[in-house]
């Protein structure tokens, strides 16, 4: 059976496999250089493996493909050295960034914990929230969120993060680090109003006798944001499922560059790559805890186990396959699951077709 779940979690490790390559070599402590390489030799090499790739490519205008390849070469003396292969890539051309924003994001809460510099709080410690308006009542740590969004690109996870950072803190971080055109405005998977994402709850922080070791009061974003005009598309539905002949507008949705992903990914698994003030205030601890759950993979983990579902029943059945609701243990809600009738290229295939419709 796979999940809804499942299928995000194969795009986001797709969109991060698209940013860069071979990231987690190791590490050295002198960086060479930085170039771009605009010509498009290697990744024409890429594209020319099958037709369907070279199908997709050509149509790169009308689907707006932004691709970066960061490609990684080492000299005698195992310094490494960057060239970035551009295809497309380009800051006037928006994209809807989605589960992208959940990196940066995860990269700044074990920043936030650095610097708040409390005796006894880390990462690991129980992390209560005053927010069950909007999620269910999970107490679990800082830590556990982030694992989360690595492992399967938890929306909840990045939600509960961003309620601890709040709104004006991610944005003023990320323009401190020269990502100035950083727009990260609102949670995901749920609808709440501009005025609604600038607030955020209560927090508090308990160790393990549970001593009560920071509080964090309920926050107000501040933040102005410069005025954009990002429409995209011919028509679309709106949220009240009503059909809605003109482009939908993604100026208030959140905004974040190909080009500025890029280089916080480097940042951290390469931080002498950037200058200092680009770079997350991180332990060597979290350093290797960010690389363990960066590149394991769902199945590898043992603490989370994602196929644990109750209460599965059947909602109804199509050309492609049968669609189940069921509740989540692990994550604390009702999930729609879908069994897929066959598991081929070919079906895959028109299965996105399908979607596209």
């Amino acid at each position: 059976m796979r999940s809804l779940l499942y299928l995000k979690m194969q795009k986001f490790c797709f969109t991060f496999f698209v940013l860069t390559v071979c990231l987690f070599a190791c590490k050295t402590s002198k960086i060479s250089s930085v170039s771009v390489n605009d010509h498009h030799t290697v990744l024409d090499s890429i594209f020319n493996t099958s037709a369907e790739l070279k199908d997709f490519i050509s149509r790169k205008d009308s689907l707006r493909i932004q691709i970066i390849y960061t490609q990684i070469d080492r000299d005698e003396n195992n310094r490494p050295h960057f060239t970035l292969h551009n295809f497309n890539e380009n800051r006037q051309l928006y994209f809807y960034p989605a589960s992208t924003v959940k990196m940066p994001t995860a990269f700044l809460a074990l920043e936030r914990l650095n610097k708040l510099n409390i005796a006894g709080l880390d990462k690991y410690s129980t992390m209560k929230m005053d927010s069950s308006y909007l999620y269910p009542a999970i107490q679990t740590s800082v830590a556990d969120w982030v694992k989360r969004i690595f492992l399967v690109s938890d929306n909840d996870a990045f939600n509960h993060l961003y309620e601890f950072l709040g709104q004006q803190y991610i944005n003023e971080q990320l323009h401190g680090k020269s990502y100035t055109d950083a727009q990260i405005r609102h949670r995901l998977q749920i609808f709440l109003t501009p005025e609604q994402n600038r607030q955020t709850g209560e927090i508090n922080f308990y160790d393990s006798t549970n001593k009560l070791l920071y509080h964090q009061p309920s926050q107000y974003s501040k933040i102005k944001f410069s005025k954009r005009k990002d429409f995209l598309g011919n028509a679309h539905i709106n949220y009240n499922d009503s059909f809605v002949n003109e482009p939908f507008d993604f100026s208030p949705k959140n905004r974040i560059y190909l080009q500025d992903l890029t280089n916080i990914l480097r940042s951290v698994i390469f931080p002498e790559s950037v200058s200092a003030d680009q770079r997350f205030d991180l332990t060597q601890n979290d350093y290797k805890f960010l690389y363990r759950y960066m590149s394991e993979y769902p199945s590898e983990s043992k603490e989370f186990n994602y196929d644990t579902f109750e209460n599965i029943t059947r909602i109804a059945s199509g050309a492609f396959g049968t669609v189940y609701r069921a509740d989540s243990t692990n994550l604390g809600k009702n999930v729609a699951l879908k069994s897929l009738h066959e598991n081929n290229e070919l079906f895959y295939e028109q299965f996105v077709r399908e979607v596209k419709k």
